[in-house]
């Protein structure tokens, strides 16, 4: 009877712990919900979808594509569009979309990534100047920067993200894929478990969280080496694949999206303080095939732990956390579908 005892209080143990590790490993993301709510700004010189918002002093700007121009600026002090700048081309001093706007901590510059030519750029503020910095050796679809290095996503050799220092000298590769992305084909996992790197500029510390299934990890960099010190996880991507044979007996991979595939994490902002996701939760039924886009901006500390989610009416598209002011900058989906941008209170 002793010994029934004992492997009851043993199964019933048991059973406490993989509870209380499933109830760590998952986000709850409406235990500390706040509604926020946005007002347009009046920017009546938006055309097709804007894209890539940052802040960098009294600036807005955000790409937005027009008449072989590809970056427009708003002055948010004195409440009027500035122009348009930086010329669509292969050309120097031009660029190539899609584009991706870093923060810098020089007051006059600021990073443009530019995938499809691998290249990290900087633009001298305020006459927009392109200068090329760097050409990487893999397409990285993301790059952002931390204290001592800048980590890309994408196919690498090794591993899920490329480390180079601020001379741009490659110096590790490190990561692993979730669920079953090691047993994968390399490309189908970077197409699978692709999503959006959150950084900040006072450590080595990173996030990232994926955007068909909803695992995210916390990251630490740490002689050389990457270090998991948080995830979360239960689900792993509902897509499918198709491949087919193109020239040169090459292999193409498509990654098809189901009606019951999850959007997860779709955007990321990172401060000195907090890391911000963009969080949805839909799935793709629900949001009509669009990917991009989420109601929820789920915040966590540079540890993983949980803050709280700002919840918005409007569908969030691209977003910058402007801290010192306690606001968010934001292109959203309008009402009519339209994307407006928007500043909302916290």
């Amino acid at each position: 009877m002793t010994k029934y005892k004992n492997a009851i209080k043993i199964i019933f143990l048991f059973l406490i712990i993989i509870t209380s590790c499933n109830d760590r490993n998952i986000v709850d993301y409406k235990k500390n919900l706040t509604a926020i709510k946005g007002e347009y700004l009046p920017i009546n010189e938006l055309i097709g979808i804007p894209s890539e918002l940052i802040v960098k002093d009294n600036l807005l700007i955000y790409v937005d594509r027009y008449d072989g121009l590809l970056l427009s600026v708003y002055d948010i002090i004195k409440d009027s569009f500035s122009g348009r700048y930086l010329a669509q081309g292969n050309g120097p001093g031009e660029a190539l979309p899609p584009l991706k706007l870093l923060p810098s901590n020089q007051n006059n510059q600021l990073y443009v990534y530019q995938p499809n030519k691998q290249t990290l750029s900087v633009v001298s503020l305020p006459d927009f100047r392109l200068s090329d910095l760097v050409r990487f050796t893999w397409r990285y679809e993301i790059v952002k920067k931390t204290k001592d290095f800048f980590v890309g996503f994408g196919m690498v050799e090794k591993g899920v993200f490329g480390f180079y220092d601020h001379n741009f000298n490659p110096i590790f590769d490190g990561g692993k894929y979730p669920f079953d992305g090691e047993s994968r084909n390399r490309r189908e996992s970077s197409m699978v478990y692709q999503g959006y790197i959150c950084t900040n500029e006072i450590n080595n510390k990173f996030a990232f969280g994926c955007l068909y299934s909803d695992y995210l990890a916390f990251y630490e960099i740490n002689n050389n080496e990457l270090v998991v010190k948080k995830e979360y996880f239960s689900k792993d991507a509902n897509v499918e694949f198709s491949s087919s044979i193109i020239e040169n007996g090459a292999t193409m991979f498509r990654l098809i999206r189901t009606d019951n595939t999850v959007i997860n994490y779709n955007g990321s902002f990172g401060s000195e303080t907090y890391c911000y996701m963009l969080f949805s939760g839909k799935t793709n039924e629900e949001k009509e095939n669009i990917t991009s886009g989420g109601n929820y901006i789920i915040v966590f500390d540079w540890d993983g732990n949980y803050i709280r989610t700002f919840q918005s009416y409007y569908e969030i598209l691209y977003f910058y956390v402007y801290e010192e002011n306690n606001l968010i900058y934001a292109i959203v989906r309008s009402e009519d579908g339209e994307a407006k941008i928007a500043q909302f209170k916290l």
